[in-house]
């Protein structure tokens, strides 16, 4: 992690003196993901917030996807509601079809679940967050893998090992507009804001997501 870091921040002011605004969007974020694993939340929020900034003036939807759900991540483990950032990521990553940028923002919205109100309703997310990924043939990064497993443990704590398997198992039947429509009725809240430009963004491929 120390090392993919300090490639990112070395390559970030290399593309800030190029002026390559789209590189440097994507160099703040692969920094920031990388200062979130290591528990540097302070510069992780930091960065994160300054490449959703870029993708968003950019119309780089590759990048607004990655970036809210980062964001999302960082607020999370700092105790902050991020329901909001992983719903959009969500609601954009459907839209286009990512089917792992999808996996990823179910993954966030388990964790944030409802504020904690609902077990069933986050162990059903991490059903359908781990069909998601096994549907896209990719297997999730060791931060997401561990924050996910926590909080299935903990679920798995409250609910009882048999319920939780039987929310879980159902959610791995539902499909993202089934999660859509459920995240719009049951948490409104949750409803993510899309802008216009949003919406009309383009697929450009961030490095870490080509790695």
């Amino acid at each position: 992690i120390a090392g993919r870091a300090r490639d990112s921040a070395e390559s970030l002011r290399f593309y800030r003196q190029a002026g390559d605004q789209l590189e440097v969007g994507h160099m703040l974020g692969n920094l920031g993901y990388y200062e979130l694993s290591a528990g540097d939340l302070e510069a992780a929020r930091r960065h994160l917030a300054e490449a959703l900034a870029i993708a968003r003036a950019l119309n780089d939807s590759s990048g607004i996807m990655q970036q809210l759900y980062n964001l999302g991540l960082a607020e999370y483990l700092g105790g902050s509601p991020a329901v909001g950032l992983f719903a959009e990521a969500f609601d954009l990553a459907r839209g286009a079809g990512r089917k792992q940028r999808t996996a990823y923002a179910l993954i966030g919205l388990a964790l944030a679940g409802r504020g904690g109100a609902d077990s069933g309703w986050s162990a059903r997310l991490h059903g359908a967050a781990d069909q998601a990924l096994a549907e896209a043939g990719d297997a999730v990064e060791p931060l997401e893998g561990r924050l996910a497993g926590l909080d299935r443990q903990r679920l798995r704590t409250a609910m009882g090992a048999e319920a939780f398997e039987a929310e879980y198992a159902a959610g791995r039947t539902l499909d993202p507009d089934q999660v859509a429509a459920e995240l719009v009725r049951a948490c409104p809240a949750a409803e993510p804001v899309r802008t216009e430009k949003s919406a009309a963004a383009t697929t450009e491929l961030t490095p870490r997501e080509l790695d």
